[in-house]
């Protein structure tokens, strides 16, 4: 299977000071979603695995999450998408139902008006709503979640 994009499920739990491109935000605890996309060699997993690396150089806006120690990884969707850009399709389906941080991760995509989302919602029922618009999005030939919140990964399809 092409895995070439990807939603980050992170829980944040203590401030986290993210740097923006010419300034920061301080993000407050709760549960986000980074998009992400590669069609680079492995694909959205081998991204997944860099940014869940805590021996990595700082070289993405979500690794000054993903490096703090207030930040866990819960869970992540893999998806296989045949849409021209990704990213783009799925920023602008997360914006219509969630808070987001402009800008964030999405400087080089004007259209895109963020790739972090804000879910006020509980983990359970934001994943929920998540999987939702992403089976919806025509251009998803596939998408699974991989639940990283316990001791063992559980695929969700």
């Amino acid at each position: 299977m092409d895995w070439n994009c990807y939603v980050l499920v992170l829980e944040v739990m203590c401030d986290i000071e993210a740097k923006l491109a010419r300034s920061s935000v301080i993000l407050k605890p709760g549960v986000y979603l980074y998009i992400g996309s590669s069609r680079g060699p492995g694909g959205a997993l081998a991204r997944i695995i860099r940014h869940v690396s805590s021996s990595k150089k700082a070289w993405w806006h979500v690794d000054s999450l993903t490096l703090s120690p207030c930040c866990a990884l819960k869970g992540f969707y893999l998806l296989n998408s045949a849409c021209k850009d990704c990213e783009l399709e799925v920023s602008q389906r997360l914006a219509r139902l969630f808070s987001y941080v402009p800008g964030f991760g999405s400087a080089d995509k004007p259209q895109s008006p963020s790739h972090l989302f804000i879910c006020s919602e509980d983990y359970e029922n934001c994943t929920c709503k998540v999987y939702s618009i992403l089976e919806r999005i025509e251009c998803v030939v596939d998408v699974i979640y991989v639940d990283a919140g316990g001791d063992n990964l559980r695929i969700i399809k």
